[in-house]
C-alpha cells in the first residue's frame, strides 16, 4: 500500500488512463502540455504513515472479524472504506491527463460511480474471508514523498 500525504491513500488504475490517452483530443493535448506543474507533496513521517495503516487495519479486521449478518459487515466494511480512501484523488489519478477536461459535473459522477465499483470489487474479494490479524512490513520512502507501507494479511 503506498501512503500519500495528500490523500490518505491512493492508487492508479491504469485501463483507465489508457482509454483517455486515446481518446484525447489534439487540442486538449495541447493545453495540457501548457498546465503548470504541480507543487512538490510534502512529505510525511514513515511513523505517521504506519499508524495509519494499522488504525485502518485494526477497523478492517474487528469489522471482518465481529460481524455475523452479510449485510451488515458489507455496510461496516464500506464505511471503513469510505473513511480510509480518498476516491475523489483516486478518481483523478485513474482518469488521468483526461481529468483536466472532465467537466466538473461528470468528474463527480465518475468519482461516485468509481467508489461504488472499488467498494463492490472488494466486498466481493473479502466475501465471507474471515481475517484473524495482520502486520506491517518494511516502510520505504518514495521518491515522490509518498511512504510504501508493507502489510501481510492473515486468515
Amino acid at each position: 500500500m503506498v501512503f500519500r500525504p495528500l490523500s490518505r491513500l491512493a492508487a492508479a488504475a491504469t485501463l483507465a488512463v489508457s482509454l483517455a490517452a486515446l481518446s484525447a483530443a489534439p487540442e486538449a493535448l495541447a493545453q495540457q502540455a501548457k498546465a503548470p506543474p504541480k507543487p512538490a507533496a510534502a512529505t510525511i513521517a514513515p511513523d505517521t504513515a504506519k499508524k495509519f495503516i494499522t488504525d485502518m487495519g485494526n477497523r478492517t479486521v474487528s469489522v471482518l472479524a465481529n460481524q455475523s449478518n452479510a449485510q451488515a459487515r458489507n455496510d461496516a466494511f464500506t464505511a471503513v472504506m469510505l473513511d480510509a480512501i480518498d476516491f475523489d484523488s483516486l478518481a483523478m489519478q485513474t482518469l488521468g491527463k483526461m481529468s483536466r477536461t472532465v467537466s466538473p459535473t461528470d468528474r463527480k459522477e465518475f468519482t461516485e460511480l468509481f467508489a461504488a465499483y472499488v467498494i463492490d470489487v472488494a466486498v466481493q474479494k473479502f466475501g465471507t474471508t474471515q481475517v484473524s490479524n495482520f502486520s506491517i512490513g518494511a516502510l520505504k520512502d518514495q521518491p515522490n514523498g509518498d511512504i510504501k507501507v508493507n502489510t501481510v494479511v492473515n486468515t
